[in-house]
C-alpha cells in the first residue's frame, strides 16, 4: 500500500509542494520501519544473524521518532496551508525526538531498551522509556493540533488520527510488553 501511495505521487504535480514533500517522506520511513521489524522477525533466534538483528531492532525503535519529526512538521505545514498563522511551537516536539534518537543510539552500547545474544532479542531494563517517549511526543502533536482546530474538525481529526494509533500502541505496549503493539500500529 505505501509503495502504491509513493509510485502515484511521482507523476503528480501537486506532489512537487512541501507538504506531498513530507507525507512521501513520512511514507518512506514507515516502509523502511516496516521492513526493520520485518527483517529484525525473520533473523530473530539465529545467532549467526546477531548483527543484523541489533541492526534491524535498533532501527525499528529509532524511525518512529523521525516519522514523529515529519509529522509534527506535516501538521505545521497544513495549518499554514489553511490560511491560518501557527499557535504555539513545534521545537519542544522536535527536541524530545532528538532525544530518543539519541537515547537509542546510546542504547546499542549501554543495552537499556534492548539487547540481542546469540540472536535473541530481549527488551531492556528501561524499554519502557522509549515507550514514554511517543506519548511524549503524540500528546504535545494533539494539542497543537487541538490549538490551531480553526483549520477545520474533519482535517483536526485526520491528522490526529496518525498520531492516536501509535499513542494507543505505546499504552498496549505498557500493558502487554510482549506484544509487538507499535510495529502492528
Amino acid at each position: 500500500v505505501i509503495l502504491l501511495l509513493l509510485m502515484s505521487s511521482v507523476h503528480d504535480r501537486a506532489a512537487h509542494n512541501r507538504l506531498y514533500y513530507l507525507m512521501n517522506l513520512m511514507l518512506v520511513f514507515q516502509l523502511i520501519f516496516l521492513t526493520c521489524c520485518i527483517m529484525a522477525w525473520a533473523v530473530e533466534g539465529k545467532p549467526k544473524y546477531n548483527t543484523w538483528n541489533i541492526i534491524f531492532s535498533s532501527l525499528s525503535l529509532t524511525l518512529p521518532f523521525l516519522i514523529s519529526i515529519v509529522y509534527i512538521r506535516y501538521i505545521r505545514q497544513t495549518v499554514v496551508i489553511c490560511g491560518r498563522k501557527p499557535r504555539g511551537s513545534i521545537w519542544p516536539i522536535q527536541l524530545v525526538c532528538t532525544a530518543a534518537i539519541l537515547l537509542n543510539i546510546v542504547s546499542l552500547w549501554n543495552h537499556t531498551y534492548f539487547r540481542c545474544e546469540n540472536g535473541v532479542y530481549t527488551i531492556g531494563k528501561y524499554y519502557m522509556l522509549n515507550q514514554m517517549f511517543s506519548l511524549l511526543i503524540y500528546l504535545p502533536c494533539l494539542f497543537y493540533l487541538w490549538r490551531n482546530r480553526r483549520i477545520g474538525i474533519r482535517t483536526s481529526l485526520i491528522l490526529a488520527s496518525y498520531g492516536v494509533l501509535p499513542t494507543l500502541a505505546s499504552m498496549t505496549q505498557w500493558v502487554l510488553p510482549d506484544l509487538d503493539a507499535i510495529a502492528i500500529a
